[in-house]
């Protein structure tokens, strides 16, 4: 589940907003921290996203890694 976003990042150019859980991961489907660490390294240049959001609907959010750019994507997670 996403506890925040960090401003200038790519989590903010795929719209993720608080209280907001990522389900899938470059179609990987992910349930842990790690699980999602490990698909979004799968593919270092593109990242897409299945976002359940608060509502219970799933909606899709994709942005490019650019190299250089800052090693992380800025979203701050929280275990339920």
């Amino acid at each position: 589940m996403v506890l925040g976003v960090l401003p200038r990042t790519v989590a903010v150019t795929l719209g993720l907003k608080p209280s907001e859980r990522i389900v899938k991961v470059n179609g990987e489907k992910v349930e842990t921290e790690n699980q999602f660490y490990h698909a979004v390294q799968a593919n270092r240049a593109f990242c897409k996203l299945s976002i359940k959001d608060t509502n219970g609907e799933v909606r899709f959010a994709q942005a490019a890694l650019y190299e250089g750019e800052h090693h992380e994507l800025g979203a701050l997670f929280v275990k339920e």
